[in-house]
């Protein structure tokens, strides 16, 4: 229940403006209660980074399923983050919480670890686990860029995204034609209204998911005992 609160709140109104003693006056619990199971707040937003995570995930699996290719999959991953960040000033608060606070942070870095690595290891056969770790902290950093730099006006988000996206395939070893194929599909896009739509998606997940984990808890506790 404290996870699925503060989850409601955080997408209302970001990570930053979400206090404890919000959740508790939801949930009628003290704030020591809470604090019982997450000692501080990083701790429930690294629950919500991890859901996220998992909803990436499936994202990424339904756009394979629909002939887009891994690389074109992760681009649209990509786009559709940064517009969900310039869109939801929520949302944004979220993405640049979870990169600065440590926990959510080391949760990201295994996930786009593993992530790119599916992705990117036809074109870097002979690199170690290692080196993809390695590369995922500057992926984070690209990542990051994009989140901190939404909403600013001097720079259209096309163009944000067109850069971040190349630099982190540069990363990778892409080739400078399969680059730009990708870039045009991603810019050509309506990535803004698919955004809308993901967002809607997560919301509506992540609700389910936490209303699942919770009855599923009641049922354990109505259980007799052995």
């Amino acid at each position: 229940m404290i996870v699925q609160i503060a989850s409601k709140l955080y997408l209302e109104k970001g990570f930053t403006d979400t206090s404890n003693k919000e959740i508790c006056d939801i949930l009628k619990i003290s704030t020591g209660n809470l604090t019982f199971y997450y000692p501080q707040r990083e701790h429930v937003l690294t629950e919500f980074v991890k859901e996220l995570c998992d909803f990436q995930w499936r994202m990424i699996d339904v756009l394979e399923q629909e002939d887009k290719s891994p690389l074109l999959a992760l681009c649209i991953e990509f786009a559709t983050n940064a517009a969900i960040a310039e869109e939801s000033d929520a949302m944004r608060d979220i993405f640049i919480s979870a990169y600065i606070h440590a926990l959510p942070l080391a949760v990201i870095r295994e996930n786009d670890t593993k992530k790119t690595q599916k992705i990117f290891a036809e074109f870097n056969p002979d690199w170690t686990d290692e080196q993809f770790a390695v590369m995922e902290n500057l992926y984070s950093a690209i990542e990051y860029g994009m989140f901190s730099s939404a909403g600013q006006e001097c720079i259209s988000l096309d163009m944000r995204i067109a850069c971040g996206l190349d630099a982190a395939m540069r990363l990778y070893n892409v080739p400078e034609s399969l680059r730009n194929q990708k870039l045009e599909k991603i810019i050509a896009m309506d990535y803004r209204s698919f955004g809308r739509r993901i967002l809607s998606d997560f919301k509506d997940y992540i609700t389910a998911v936490n209303w699942q984990a919770v009855e599923t808890a009641r049922q354990s506790k109505q259980k007799p005992k052995k």
